[in-house]
């Protein structure tokens, strides 16, 4: 596997999600099964985005060490996500959504550290 084409894939996947999280919280959180949106939540959804834009375009721009510990952070930043949303039922999260976000945070963790293995 060609690392740098994977880390453009990856990158790819944040660019798509942060431009829908500012663009459309809504419709990004109804993907996810959220039942209800709220100016709340759109806000911290846009404020997500903004987040994933940024470590998106910095991955895209790094090369070597730089690059692979942006690939770390998002990896384990996405595995504490996972846990996170996977937990979040335990508090009356629908157990759809956050088995959506658990997996889509996991995919990513371990599409990161893959590519960050790769040399």
């Amino acid at each position: 596997m060609n690392k740098d084409l994977l880390v453009k894939g990856l990158t790819a996947t944040g660019f798509a999600y942060g431009v829908g999280a500012l663009a459309a919280p809504g419709a990004l959180q109804r993907v996810y099964g959220t039942p209800e949106t709220t100016p709340e939540l759109r806000v911290m959804t846009r404020m997500w985005g903004t987040a994933l834009l940024t470590i998106s375009a910095a991955t895209m721009r790094a090369r070597g060490r730089d690059r692979d510990a942006l690939l770390l952070a998002v990896g384990l930043s996405n595995l504490v996500d996972a846990a996170g949303s996977a937990a979040a039922a335990r508090d009356g999260l629908s157990p759809k959504v956050a088995a959506l976000g658990a997996v889509s945070s996991a995919g990513v963790a371990a599409v990161a550290l893959y590519a960050r293995s790769l040399d």
